[in-house]
């Protein structure tokens, strides 16, 4: 069980993702903080400030030292934060929308994010830079995944899935229409 304390006042977590050795917790809330949880006693290990608006995405890299964090409702911010330190390395300028989605590459070097305007962005994880803007999904964008080898990246919106080679990040690839739930 994950015990509140210390900051902010909002339980609502809109974002959890575990650590890849599965021993850390970090969650983004309504409240615009990032916190870090221990998973084995529940306590909470840091609070992380730094979004003007609610924390909609996160995500833990694959070294399980860097965090990343898009804000949404206003803020717009993608933030890159060292997990150990609880510092924010990099702030980035996100799309003009509400970022939903985010994930790293499994060798750490990219992340995607996806937002509510249609886009995926392709980053390096390394200097915060945009390297490619995906276009093709007629709505926003509420999941992004990398393949296991990080040669693929794929996006799912309320319309359709898409998926991106590594080779062409500045094309979409052909929608893969799903069929209407019940």
């Amino acid at each position: 069980m994950i015990r509140e304390s210390g900051c902010g006042t909002y339980r609502l977590r809109f974002s959890v993702a575990f650590s890849p050795d599965g021993g850390r917790l970090v969650s983004g809330a309504h409240d615009r903080t990032v916190r870090l949880w221990d998973i084995n006693n529940g306590q909470q290990l840091r609070c992380l400030h730094g979004h003007e608006g609610e924390v909609r995405s996160v995500a833990f890299a694959s070294d399980g030292r860097r965090i990343v964090s898009a804000g949404g409702f206003q803020d717009n911010v993608i933030k890159l934060w060292d997990a150990d330190a609880g510092e924010d390395s990099a702030r980035l300028r996100g799309p003009r929308d509400d970022v939903w989605a985010l994930a790293f590459s499994p060798r750490g070097d990219l992340f995607a994010s996806g937002s509510t305007d249609g886009t995926v962005r392709v980053w390096s994880a390394g200097c915060g830079h945009e390297l490619s803007c995906l276009n093709g999904h007629e709505r926003s964008i509420v999941s992004v995944a990398f393949s296991p080898d990080g040669c693929k990246i794929v996006s799912g919106g309320s319309i359709a899935v898409r998926e991106s080679s590594r080779r062409s990040l500045g094309r979409a690839g052909p929608a893969l229409r799903m069929p209407a739930l019940p």
